[in-house]
């Protein structure tokens, strides 16, 4: 069932439409509630047969041989029915369990049975318009829960999670902010329920009952207990002294209350400050949005603040430690620390592609972060499955294979020899395409020019301007402008008569060669200088390989070379 945005609300425990669906849910109820505590939900047990693998599966059972597509990501573990095992959206409570049997024995397929939590999310309509924690295992006294037991033999898991259609809070209240804190009042009180609302108190001659502290399913806290606005429901009430109270709380109340952290271990007793509680409560006409009067089963007032009268009875620790025992384990013994698992159960007719996928990773960890500022800070959701993957790295970047490269920049790893590392780059056919000051050349590593930083780029030897003016030193060419300088010399060769070449800004070896001339490069073309911008054809016939080019020199000029004197 699917609500709109135009719908009322009450909070992220209950959302109820103002008018009622034209179909209730499988539970009987419109909206969105939460059921723990509810007997059906009580009754709904994981069979630990089928998730620890023992029976067929139920496609199996039904004759088809294909396998759910399991997906382990960083946040969640996602699980895609192919076979149908379950219709959607569910038709019975039957359905739903079958749904998490599913769930679970795939997770447990694919990771070790380490999780004292795990939460369901599906991909589509449930038609439950409800969320629910199943308790599976309690060792906490001094709670008032269900006693000491524990259904699960060897398995750490204590509860199961049902958060239902992933998209129900933006679906009935857009992408703001109250879709994200709705959502994570909704998952606070999930994983609360864990440990409470269940703890009584009274009588204390007030009018006040032993059960003066709990409202519905006796599982949460009383509508007219103040609790500071707590996802545990409850409300967060002004007294205005003058035997009225009215109601402040607000639209994300998603932070546990003191009583709330003592009951999860997370606060010692002498920590948690004195409390309230509204008896004999007036509400005359108001009613709550079930259309009911105002009862201590009504949700959390978080819309159009109400005022009612009654008699406040002040409570404190020693009047739940007295009803209810102390905590054991006690704060500083008691975990604060558990390990999860978020799974998301999606099927062949309604999947998750990438981008959704990436999107639900992300609200994990908005939902465990939700948990983490919900307990002050003092408990932790450790819900990682895998380490996540490490960030592509860019045109730059270092890597060790190209796999490490963002694909989308950088196609090769090539090393760096004067580093000893490697980095990122892409091919290229001009250096306009790589960073500013990097060149596109050849590398060791890549097939084709890449894109390298200035200090990998090839480099045209230079050469020095000849020391005799007039003559070109062995192993040495002499460029443009050096023979411009020769030929602005006082000693040059039209002083002496003699013809080597220095003239008119020729240098000798030089003359063996044509020069280069292509635009504001210059450069000799002589093989032994390297040369730069030169064709083949200016480069002329190859020196043998028998003699160096200083020898060749030699020969070609040793008529025209002027000897210096002794």
């Amino acid at each position: 069932m699917r609500l709109n945005h135009s719908l009322l609300f009450t909070t992220g425990i209950v959302l109820l439409p103002a008018v009622a669906s034209a179909a209730p849910d499988l539970f009987g109820r419109e909206g969105l509630y939460d059921m723990t505590g509810d007997p059906r939900v009580e009754q709904l047990r994981p069979e630990l047969d089928y998730i620890t693998g023992k029976v067929p599966t139920y496609a199996e059972r039904l004759g088809r041989v294909g396998a759910a597509t399991v997906e382990v990501r960083p946040n969640y573990v996602y699980v895609e029915d192919n076979d149908n095992s379950f219709p959607i959206p569910f038709r019975s409570g039957n359905d739903l369990q079958t749904a998490a049997n599913v769930a679970l024995r795939e997770l447990y397929r694919v990771l070790p049975d380490e999780f004292v939590f795990v939460y369901m999310f599906t991909s589509f309509n449930t038609n439950i318009g409800a969320f629910f924690y199943a308790p599976e295992a309690n060792d906490t006294w001094g709670i008032n829960a269900q006693g000491i037991f524990d259904s699960n033999g060897p398995s750490p898991r204590e509860g199961f999670v049902f958060m239902n259609d992933w998209k129900s809070f933006e679906e009935i209240f857009g992408s703001g902010p109250g879709a994200a804190g709705q959502a994570r009042s909704v998952f606070n009180q999930e994983a609360g329920h864990r440990w409470g609302s269940f703890v009584t108190t009274g009588p204390d001659g007030n009018g006040a009952g032993a059960d003066v502290l709990l409202g519905r399913d006796d599982a949460h806290w009383s509508y007219f207990m103040h609790t500071g606005g707590s996802p545990m429901e409850g409300n967060n009430w002004r007294d205005n002294q003058d035997g009225t109270f009215t109601t402040v709380t607000g639209f994300n109340n998603w932070h546990y209350s003191d009583l709330d952290l003592y009951l999860m271990g997370l606060l010692p007793m002498n920590e948690v400050e004195p409390f309230f509680v509204i008896t004999n409560p007036d509400v005359g006409r108001l009613r709550d949005l079930f259309g009911d009067a105002l009862n201590k089963a009504s949700t959390p007032q978080i819309i159009q603040p109400v005022t009612i009268s009654g008699t406040r009875v002040d409570l404190t620790m020693e009047d739940v430690r007295l009803r209810n025992g102390s905590r054991s384990p006690a704060h500083g013994e008691a975990p604060t620390e558990w390990r999860v698992a978020f799974v998301m159960l999606a099927s062949s007719s309604a999947p998750l592609n990438e981008s959704e996928k990436a999107e639900f990773d992300t609200m994990v960890e908005d939902y465990v972060a939700g948990f983490h500022e919900g307990t002050r800070d003092r408990g932790t959701l450790n819900y990682l499955l895998r380490d996540p993957e490490p960030p592509k790295s860019p045109v730059g970047g270092a890597c060790t294979e190209a796999t490490d490269c963002d694909p989308e920049v950088a196609n090769f790893c090539v090393a760096d020899p004067t580093a000893l590392t490697s980095f990122c780059t892409a091919s290229c056919d001009t250096a306009s395409t790589c960073p500013v000051d990097w060149c596109c050349a050849m590398a060791q590593d890549a097939p084709v020019p890449v894109c390298l930083p200035a200090g990998m780029c090839p480099v045209n030897p230079t050469c020095a301007c000849d020391a005799d003016p007039n003559a070109c030193d062995e192993g040495c060419a002499c460029d443009a402008a050096c023979g411009n300088s020769n030929n602005n010399s006082t000693n040059n060769n039209t002083n002496t008569g003699n013809n080597n070449g220095g003239g008119g800004g020729t240098c000798g070896c030089d003359l063996t060669y044509s020069c280069d001339m292509d635009g504001n490069v210059e450069c000799a073309c002589d093989r032994e200088c390297g040369g730069c911008g030169c064709t083949e054809s200016e480069r002329g016939p190859a020196a043998p390989a028998a003699a160096s080019a200083a020898a060749l020199a030699l020969l070609y000029f040793a008529g025209r070379r002027r000897r210096r004197s002794p």
